[in-house]
Parts: C-alpha cells; sequence; structure tokens
C-alpha cells in the first residue's frame, strides 16, 4: 500500500501497465509503475498489485443519466448529483468544456451514506482531454461500445459511510471531456452518483450545485431506458431507404419531461431484413451520411466494429457492402450510438444496384 502525506499526488498510467492474460477467477500479482507528485518535482517506484479476473455479465441499463448542463464549466462545484437505488444498472453520459483560463479537473464520485459497504461494476469508456469536440466524442463512444461488447470492467469497493473517486481528470482551458460509465451495483445498494468540477483534486469537495444552461439542447437529467429497436426490410432494387440515428421521439426526463435531443448516448439495436427476389446476385451498400453538420459514427455490424471518419453535411461513407445471391434473405444486426460533439440525426442509407 502507499500512504501520502498532505500535498502529494500520486498517478498511475495505465497504458504502462504490462497485463498478462488471465484466465477466469484466477489471480496474478503484477508490478505497476506509479508517480509521486511533489510541486514539480517527482519520483518513480513499483507497486505490487493483485489482480483477480472475476466474470459479471453486462445487464441493459433502466436508467440514462446525462451531465451536459452547464456544458461549459466556468467555476467549481457540482454538475450532476444522483442517488442509485434498487440494484438496477444504469448509464452515465457526461460532456463539459472547461471554459476558464486555468486548469480544471472533472471528478466523478460514488457515495455510501450506509454503515455497510458496497460493491460497483463498471464499465466505461473515456475521451479527451481534447479541444476537438467530435474527436473526443468517437473516442469515448468507441471506447465504450467495445468494452461494453466484451463485457470488460472493473468491480469498486464502496467503504460504508466513504466516498470513492471513479474517475478524476484535469482538462485545460477550451479542452473537453466526455465519456460513459455504465453501473451495476447489488440490490441492496443505494448510493449516490456526483460529478464535480474542481480546481484541485485533492481538496473539499464542491457541493454548490451549477445552475443549468438556459437554452434546451444541453441537457442535465435522468431518462429512461436508454434504448430504442428498429426493425426494417430492405429489398434489394428498391429506391434508397434512410434509417434514422438520434431522430424524434427522444427520450424525455423522468422529472421534467426535459427532451434529449439527439438522444445521445442512446443505443440504437437495428435489425435489417435484407431480400434479393431477383434471380441474379444483387449488392447492397450500407452508408453513413450527415444531415447538418459534421458527424462522426462508431457501429457493430454484426459483431464486427465499424468506425468511420468525420463526415460533413449530405456527405456519404460506406459502412458495408453485401453481396445477396438470387433469392437469399439475410438478416444483419447493426449496434451504434449518437456520440457528443457530432450532429445528430444522422442516416443509415440502404441503396442496392446488379452486378
Amino acid at each position: 500500500s502507499v500512504l501520502l502525506k498532505s500535498g502529494l499526488r500520486l498517478s498511475i498510467d495505465p497504458f504502462n501497465i504490462n497485463t498478462p492474460s488471465l484466465s477466469e477467477g484466477k489471480v496474478v500479482t503484477l508490478l505497476v509503475p506509479f508517480k509521486i507528485e511533489n510541486q514539480g518535482s517527482h519520483s518513480e517506484k513499483m507497486l505490487p498489485v493483485k489482480v483477480r479476473n472475476e466474470s459479471e455479465k453486462f445487464r441493459e441499463p433502466v436508467l440514462h443519466m446525462v451531465s451536459n448542463s452547464p456544458e461549459k464549466i466556468n467555476k467549481d462545484g457540482v454538475l450532476f448529483a444522483q442517488s442509485l437505488s434498487l440494484g438496477s444498472p444504469v448509464r452515465l453520459l457526461y460532456y463539459h468544456l472547461n471554459n476558464t483560463d486555468s486548469d480544471k479537473w472533472l471528478i466523478i464520485d460514488i457515495v455510501n451514506p450506509y454503515s455497510i459497504s458496497s460493491r460497483v461494476w463498471i464499465v466505461s469508456g473515456t475521451g479527451g482531454p481534447n479541444p476537438q469536440e467530435a474527436f473526443v466524442g468517437h473516442v469515448a463512444t468507441s471506447r465504450f461500445i467495445k468494452n461494453s461488447f466484451y463485457s470488460s470492467g472493473q468491480f469498486y469497493i464502496i467503504p460504508p459511510k466513504g466516498r470513492t473517486t471513479i474517475y478524476v481528470q484535469k482538462f485545460g482551458p477550451k479542452q473537453i471531456l466526455t465519456g460513459f460509465f455504465h453501473l451495476q451495483f447489488l440490490p441492496t445498494s443505494s448510493l449516490e452518483l456526483i460529478v464535480r468540477s474542481e480546481s484541485k483534486p485533492d481538496g473539499l469537495p464542491s457541493t454548490e450545485i451549477l445552475p443549468k444552461d438556459e437554452d434546451s439542447t444541453h441537457c442535465r437529467g435522468v431518462y429512461p431506458a436508454p434504448k430504442v429497436l428498429i426493425q426494417d426490410i430492405y429489398r434489394a432494387g428498391d429506391p434508397e431507404k434512410s434509417i434514422y440515428i438520434g431522430k424524434a421521439p427522444f427520450l424525455k426526463s423522468l422529472y421534467d419531461s426535459e427532451q434529449l435531443y439527439g438522444n445521445y448516448g442512446v443505443l440504437y439495436d437495428i435489425t435489417l431484413n435484407l431480400i434479393n427476389d431477383d434471380s441474379l446476385t444483387r449488392q447492397v451498400e450500407l452508408s453513413f451520411t450527415s444531415q447538418g453538420g459534421i458527424a462522426q459514427g462508431t457501429f457493430l455490424i454484426d459483431g464486427r466494429l465499424v468506425e468511420t471518419p468525420i463526415v460533413r453535411s449530405s456527405e456519404h461513407v460506406p459502412l458495408a457492402i453485401l453481396f445477396l445471391k438470387p433469392n437469399e434473405t439475410r438478416i444483419i444486426h447493426l449496434n451504434t450510438m449518437p456520440q457528443g460533439g457530432s450532429h445528430y440525426p444522422v442516416r443509415i442509407l440502404l441503396k442496392s444496384k446488379g452486378l
């Protein structure tokens, strides 16, 4: 263990840890390099950490929590706070820009007000710090979709009457931080999730709740299950067909009916039934197109990850090209999420041609 004196800061680079293959239930001790900083100077050491591979099945969230108002941070304070109870999985989406002239820290805590500890399983995907809004949103979404698909998460123990920080990140002026956290906890747990901005990472937590933005495009609230199911049929040879992602109807807040414009962070689960009634082989193309500004997308197509480049309004980029044999019917599955920093809605365009 490491005991820090006042004024010292410990940091660990997760990309500098050599993690061997570890089968379920096995335990391994890793030597983790870490850095202790003190007023401009630092020392580097190694810390033995015991790691156990425990399996946990990803369960679909029943609530979608969004921290995006205020979007621009001008002072320290609480950006979002919500009680977590009944043991149901939840998803958090946050998106904030440092609008000050100095460094800020974005911190996410879980608070346990009770006298027994609680265990939480967390799957995350984070992006930033970076001033490029579409880039950070894309990185966060891509990481989260991959980690969710593989149920790649971590267990946290929240001590009795304690506070555990699950995320802390510094970001400079005009830089953006965004990301997702999926949380699963025991049915007997009753915890509180807090997102806050701070000028220092190790001071007393801010308690002032910052006011929301006046415009309705930036949201702070709790929404119902973040999932949209779409089933559609496309016959090869038919005119082009569009499937919209991030279009109305939007999720509505459980507390004030505020709409989540763009359905950001909502999973779109799409099943397409492709039919070729022709006696010839047909080619069907799926493409990604923006509607009203730059956008980027992340897709799982039959379990295969596909990431688009940045697309400008009315531009098209292919997602998949499929060849249907005469009289063939094929079912394909797509998963995607509207991602922060991009302009949604967007379209998936289906079109066909003969060979």
